[in-house]
């Protein structure tokens, strides 16, 4: 262990333990889930970097000129809806 708490692989293997619990004994994530940026790195590689991801609702950019601007895992994104009535997203 160092200063910042334990290994990454340690808090991994936690998560998992604690993912296998019943559900009535289910807990919140330890703190260090929330804080740490080896942690938020694995969650971007792992989860925003790998699946497609909602920006934003059709019904948000219904008429063609709509557009919307958002920023996920630090990657800025906009969308928009052009005159022909199609979507785009730029990132």
């Amino acid at each position: 262990m160092n200063g910042a708490g334990p290994a990454l692989a340690e808090l991994l293997e936690g998560l998992s333990r604690q993912a296998a619990l019943p559900g009535d004994q289910a807990r919140s994530l330890p703190p260090a889930f929330y804080w740490r940026p080896d942690v938020w790195a694995l969650e971007q590689e792992r989860i925003f970097r790998r699946e497609w991801l909602c920006v934003a609702h059709v019904d948000q950019l219904r008429t063609p000129g709509d557009w919307r601007a958002v920023e996920i895992a630090g990657e800025p994104l906009v969308v928009t809806r052009d005159r022909a009535g199609e979507l785009h997203a730029l990132s």
